[in-house]
């Protein structure tokens, strides 16, 4: 896909590219047929009269979840470089959620920075003290 895009911008941080055949944002892309409705990136509401497999043209990177209909929120699947994910028939409010891997361990890593730093004026206050 990626050698028939054309690139529109470059910069030292990033490229921007055109692909070639624009699509729009949400599509189902076997199965259905579904309507849908979007106000946000963010999620969809999908009317289907069967199940579909919906494609999302954001692109796909592990920490990406969707929660459809109140259910608890699953890894999106990867469909080429985009995400998708299965709908079921009748009524479907997907809502998509990124959370960054292992950011489990950068806030831990934050927490004992804090906790360093209080740690570092507690024994300065401590010195101050003894001086006096």
């Amino acid at each position: 896909a990626l050698s028939r895009s054309r690139k529109l911008y470059t910069d030292s941080l990033l490229d921007i590219w055109e692909l070639p055949n624009p699509a729009p944002y949400f599509q189902v892309i076997q199965g259905g047929p579904c309507t849908l409705s979007t106000m946000r990136r963010g999620d969809v509401t999908a009317e289907c009269m069967a199940p579909a497999t919906l494609v999302r043209r954001e692109l796909y990177m592990p920490g990406w979840r969707v929660a459809v209909n109140g259910e608890a929120p699953a890894a999106v699947q990867q469909e080429g470089i985009f995400q998708s994910d299965a709908l079921p028939v009748g009524h479907n409010q997907a809502r998509y959620y990124f959370t960054p891997p292992y950011v489990e361990f950068g806030w831990a890593a934050a927490a004992a920075g804090m906790a360093g730093l209080i740690w570092q004026f507690i024994l300065v206050g401590r010195s101050k003290r003894q001086r006096l």
